[in-house]
């Protein structure tokens, strides 16, 4: 680790014995506060609710099924923290 730019969301490092440098495609982001404010809200998201329903067009419970969604959110879900942080990372780079 060399040090810090003006920028203090990018980070550069020396190469140990090399006249060059090395500057990660990434920024250095603490989204803890964002994913606390909204974590519990996307914990407490249903799969089979009127809201969920209405978002992705699914009149009836028939409808929903077909879309074969079950699995899938509840994996999201299960992990929705690490996606959200995942999402937001994306957004700087």
């Amino acid at each position: 680790f060399k040090e810090n730019f003006i920028n203090s969301q990018v980070i550069e490092y020396n190469v140990t014995g090399k006249e060059y440098i090395f500057t990660p495609e990434a920024f250095v982001s603490d989204y803890t506060a964002i994913t606390n404010n909204v974590l519990s809200d996307l914990q407490n998201v249903t799969l089979n609710s009127e809201a969920t329903k209405k978002v992705l067009g699914a009149a009836n419970d028939a409808a929903l099924d077909n879309l074969y969604l079950d699995r899938q959110f509840e994996e999201v879900k299960a992990n929705i923290a690490e996606h959200l942080r995942k999402v937001l990372a994306m957004d700087k780079s």
